[in-house]
């Protein structure tokens, strides 16, 4: 936290996270966030789970990211050719909760190699943005900080 107090002085007036995963460690993350800052707006960067040998890099190579057992083990039952939509579907999860729990001002999904078939899914919710790759605020007040970087 100390990073982020010393960007806040330096200027910072909005933040993305790492790719987040375990949900219960971002409450934790975001309720001392906001009481060092609670005017600062925090995205939470979202990248989708989309194979087994994806999740098995980033909890052994990915500095600060970790993907929790029981998202691995609802990704290792997935049905063959059905990693993608259940990667979909945990991430709608977490869209889903850090709207109603309020948890974040936004959320940047990144659905790495994967916008086309994104695109194409007939699991996607409305409220996912078609292209699958953009910045979602859950505020009015976001694009007054993000100005023109905000896409949907």
């Amino acid at each position: 936290m100390l990073k982020f107090e010393k960007k806040i002085e330096a200027g910072a007036q909005w933040f993305q996270t790492q790719a987040v995963y375990d949900m219960d460690n971002f409450k934790r993350f975001m309720e001392q966030a906001r009481k060092i800052n609670d005017k600062v707006k925090i995205c939470a960067g979202l990248v989708l789970l989309t194979s087994m040998g994806a999740i098995k890099y980033m909890n052994a190579n990915v500095p600060g990211v970790f993907v929790p057992d029981e998202l691995v083990k609802e990704m290792a039952d997935a049905p063959k050719g059905e990693a993608l939509n259940t990667g979909i579907r945990i991430m709608a999860r977490q869209i889903r909760m850090c709207m109603d729990e309020k948890l974040c001002d936004g959320v940047h999904i990144m659905a790495i190699g994967k916008r086309a078939q994104c695109r194409r899914s007939s699991t996607r919710p409305e409220w996912i943005s078609p292209s699958c790759s953009v910045t979602l605020p859950f505020a009015p007040a976001w694009s007054e900080v993000m100005g023109s970087g905000v896409r949907s």
